[in-house]
């Protein structure tokens, strides 16, 4: 919530990387690129990339979504930046420079905790963790097909990581751990 992205060495001590203040909802490492997206700044809210190596910011660009709840909201596929716009209920793709692509529709998101991860099948297929709507769900950014399948078997889903080739893990935040394993094809729970 403070914005500070912090770096820890080879012997365990903890430094700031780069403090850009707001809220932290995306941050996603892609080759030597750090890419940062922060949704509540009081100087500018949008997506910045910083070089590893340098540490310096490389570039910034607006992106037009204000909502500064929890989540993991980008991910990198197919050399795209992909990044659920929870303001405009949308996937919006950049290019790895900031270039806008294209917007994939997507009413289904809603405007609370939003996480995603791509299918580790199809580098095509976005997975959405919707914590509001309490729903997984699976979009295919090239057909644009709203939803490819849905779950609503887990009750205020939040964190959501591929796994394996066939299947992505769903986590939620409670007081104690649990961990749903979803086939990544169909969305039913394996485990």
């Amino acid at each position: 919530d403070e914005g500070k992205i912090l770096k820890i060495d080879k012997q365990g001590q903890v430094q700031i990387f780069v403090n850009i203040g707001g809220s932290i909802v995306g941050l996603v490492i892609h080759k030597n690129s750090l890419y940062i997206l922060n949704t509540q700044n009081t100087r500018k809210f949008g997506i910045f990339q910083y070089d590893l190596g340098s540490k310096q910011q490389v570039r910034f660009w607006d992106h037009a979504d204000s909502a500064d709840r929890w989540g993991s909201r980008m991910v990198v596929t197919q050399n795209q930046l992909v990044v659920a716009n929870v303001t405009n209920h949308r996937l919006t793709i950049y290019s790895l420079t900031g270039q806008l692509i294209r917007h994939v529709d997507c009413p289904q998101i809603s405007t609370l905790c939003v996480c995603i991860c791509v299918s580790p099948s199809n580098p095509d297929v976005i997975i959405v963790s919707d914590n509001n709507s309490s729903r997984v769900f699976a979009v295919n950014l090239t057909t644009g097909r709203a939803v490819l399948w849905t779950n609503s078997d887990i009750s205020l889903p939040q964190g959501i990581v591929s796994y394996g080739s066939d299947h992505v893990l769903v986590t939620k935040r409670s007081k104690s751990t649990n961990l749903w394993i979803l086939n990544v094809n169909t969305g039913k729970i394996i485990r």
